[in-house]
């Protein structure tokens, strides 16, 4: 089957395209649309994909153009994880409560807004990284395009906060790079549970309870949590989950803005006190039970296929995305 044939047999269950063309489009404006997304999820330039198709560039460009915008995409997205989700199979796959996110890393060509230069990955060049967010049913329901020179961690709460998808996530997962203390703390303030896959545990610091003298002689406790110090504080933590659940502010913003200051900022001190408590109870929980690091890697291993299937499609131009310094970087990756 051709993918063209695939996305027009997907479009009469789901009727995506109405998302992006509205409710009575020209009847030609759908084989357009089709190509359109081909392009962008193939990372073929409209040229190419014009002179192939038989269609008129400038037609192409003006579909492309006028109906792949990022709100319209989210749009459509959402329809398809929605219709997804009802499906009595991807129940087989999981409720639809767990999820993932992970960064897949591009070298760009040209002038990329978030592009940046990273000469592990991009040798002299430069990339761009696209961090996506997967539900244990195989449906992404977020993406974003960031510069590959910040950590995971500060984008790993955008998605799952900014999720519109009828998906009733209560638990995320990522790799060591989506996890800060920071990160534990507002995840269990937001009323739902951080379980990220930790490399070299035995070099993680567990704490224990200041002012208890507990022994426990198979663990090793390297620094201490101070109880007073939080409750003194407890207010603060609350009116930070609120403002992230209220949409006031998004999560990669607050956790620039607190990781900018040339001094630590005490907000960012109490964050991290109160996530070292939970990261420890996480250790504890994670070493004791197997059903929970299999369910882990499960997630993580959906991520990685996806990933995968993205690598296959992205064969054109090289594997080198260009875009233009206003165009969408999410584009490719919503499409």
């Amino acid at each position: 089957m051709e993918l063209s044939e695939l996305l027009g047999e997907v479009d009469g269950w789901t009727g995506f395209s109405h998302r992006l063309l509205g409710p009575a489009p020209v009847p030609h404006q759908r084989a357009l649309l089709y190509a359109a997304l081909l392009a962008a999820a193939c990372n073929i330039p409209l040229a190419d994909m014009a002179r192939s198709t038989g269609f008129d560039y400038q037609a192409l460009w003006w579909v492309a153009s006028q109906y792949l915008r990022e709100e319209a995409l989210k749009q459509a997205t959402t329809g398809l994880v929605n219709f997804q989700y009802r499906q009595p199979l991807a129940g087989a796959w999981g409720g639809g409560t767990l999820s993932s996110s992970d960064g897949q890393r591009f070298p760009v060509r040209g002038h990329v807004r978030a592009a940046r230069a990273l000469p592990r990955y991009y040798a002299y060049g430069q990339g761009l990284t696209f961090y996506t967010h997967t539900a244990d049913q195989y449906s992404q329901f977020g993406s974003q395009a960031i510069a590959s020179t910040v950590r995971d961690a500060t984008y790993v709460l955008d998605e799952v906060l900014g999720n519109e998808t009828e998906l009733p996530l209560l638990e995320h997962t990522t790799d060591t790079h989506g996890y800060t203390d920071l990160v534990f703390a507002l995840f269990d303030l937001l009323g739902l549970r951080f379980s990220p896959r930790l490399r070299d545990l035995k070099d993680q610091r567990l704490c224990k309870i200041q002012g208890r003298d507990l022994v426990y002689p198979s663990l090793k406790f390297t620094a201490r949590f101070h109880p007073e110090f939080v409750r003194r504080h407890w207010d603060e933590l609350l009116r930070v989950a609120a403002s992230l659940k209220l949409g006031y502010v998004t999560s990669s913003l607050l956790i620039s803005k607190l990781q900018a200051y040339p001094r630590q900022h005490q907000l960012t001190t109490l964050l991290q006190e109160y996530g070292r408590l939970l990261k420890t109870n996480f250790i504890l929980r994670y070493l004791q039970s197997q059903p929970l690091r299999r369910r882990i890697h499960a997630q993580l291993n959906k991520g990685e296929q996806l990933h995968a299937l993205r690598s296959w499609l992205w064969f054109g131009g090289d594997g080198r995305y260009a875009a233009s310094r206003t165009s969408s970087s999410r584009k490719p990756y919503a499409a």
